[in-house]
């Protein structure tokens, strides 16, 4: 790169000695930049980030960059540990551009923000399509990633970094790059927060999902995507949450019930259980493939990922059926079968979560909570859910009177 035109990838800049003067100075090929700090940006355990600009003085562009310097002397920095990884990945995503000028000087772009402050900086999705395709774009990013052997699991809004291009894009960006360097004991940095619940609920559970111990290279995979999945679809969920306080949209509810219907269901330990070994790389990307090609069908989020995993283990295509459903589970679920054109069939096994245990009373809790989900045109203005059967005409008895719609779910 001859100048500072791209904002993806980072210019070849070099920190070197000066042979006429004994100094060091920024080059770009063999031209000397002007440097001028602007001021201190961050302070931490790791030293000091300051704000910078690079000027080219034979072209007169310039550019902020954000350097971050150690002020550990005796040991590399972690950019610096993990450079020929970053060259690497290069080929596939310009997500980390990062750019390590020795063992203790990194340069940065400098964001604007991360995904978590996006609607307090009046940054919207406009619609559903905008949503997806960020959403691809960072199952694309982690699964070049993890194709590479470059494992970040502490996926969260606070760790997705944005900057402005212009008035129509944005470029993501990483934070807390040192998440890809394995803890002694072989474990990667994660929040409990964005966990599929059964995991997040033991630390034998983390170590099983999120270290390498004693898998395979097929097992460590398949789970550690699992995580970023959970995580990425929780983060982006996150993001329409906040936008939703601050705007009420509605043309965004459909992929955020569609979202949410997916961490739901990555949060039943039978159901995680049930795929942990099974996302290879390939379903991964069959994933990412047909959610950007057929989400705008009738399908679901849900049945694609479901349909990704069957395409590559087959045994998931004859499962057996729910066992132990009590009386009214079973005629919920020849009601959905009759009736439920709302939904797809292959969820009604979702009501099972419905289990013995559960009084009356949460029940039908449960019960009008998925039906108002399921169903939109029946909720609307917040009515209850009109069923034809027996048992659920005498459900709609319980019902509260119609109120106004309030926020969605707290995440």
């Amino acid at each position: 790169m001859s100048d500072f035109g791209n904002t993806c990838l980072m210019p070849s800049i070099k920190y070197k000695y000066n042979n006429y003067d004994g100094n060091y100075y920024y080059y770009l090929g063999n031209q000397k930049l002007d440097m001028i700090t602007i001021r201190v940006i961050g302070k931490g355990g790791f030293g000091e980030i300051s704000k910078i600009i690079l000027r080219n003085p034979k072209t007169n562009k310039s550019r902020e960059f954000a350097l971050k310097m150690s002020l550990n002397t005796n040991k590399a920095s972690e950019e610096w540990l993990i450079r020929n990884k970053l060259h690497r990945i290069k080929k596939c995503t310009c997500f980390i551009p990062v750019l390590p000028l020795n063992e203790r000087m990194t340069l940065m772009p400098v964001a604007d923000g991360h995904l978590g402050e996006l609607a307090q900086k009046r940054i919207f999705f406009r619609d559903d399509t905008e949503v997806i395709t960020m959403y691809v774009t960072l199952l694309e990013i982690f699964y070049c990633m993890n194709n590479n052997s470059f494992i970040y699991v502490d996926i969260k809004p606070g760790n997705i970094l944005f900057k402005i291009i212009d008035e129509n894009s944005i470029q993501l960006l990483i934070g807390d790059l040192g998440s890809v360097q394995p803890s002694n004991n072989g474990c990667y940095t994660r929040t409990n927060d964005y966990l599929p619940n059964p995991i997040r609920k033991s630390e034998n559970s983390q170590y099983d999902w999120t270290c390498i111990g004693n898998h395979t290279p097929q097992t460590f995979y398949s789970r550690i995507s699992i995580v970023q999945i959970y995580a990425i679809t929780k983060t982006i969920f996150q993001v329409l949450y906040n936008q939703w306080n601050v705007t009420q949209q509605d043309n965004i509810k459909r992929v955020y019930l569609n979202l949410e219907f997916l961490i739901q269901t990555l949060d039943v330990p039978a159901k995680l259980d049930l795929i942990k070994d099974s996302l290879s790389l390939d379903v991964f990307n069959d994933f990412i493939y047909n959610l950007r090609k057929m989400y705008n069908s009738n399908n679901s989020i849900i049945d694609i990922f479901s349909d990704s995993i069957k395409k590559f283990n087959p045994q998931f295509n004859n499962q057996p059926p729910p066992q132990s459903l009590t009386d009214d589970e079973q005629k919920l679920i020849q009601y959905y079968n009759e009736e439920g054109e709302c939904i797809a069939k292959e969820k009604v096994n979702d009501f099972k979560l419905c289990n013995n245990n559960m009084s009356l009373a949460d029940k039908r809790t449960h019960l009008l909570r998925q039906s108002r989900n399921f169903h939109p045109n029946h909720a609307k203005n917040g009515e209850c859910p009109k069923f034809s059967t027996l048992l659920f005409q005498k459900l709609n008895s319980s019902c509260n009177p119609p109120s106004p719609p309030g926020p969605p779910p707290t995440p």
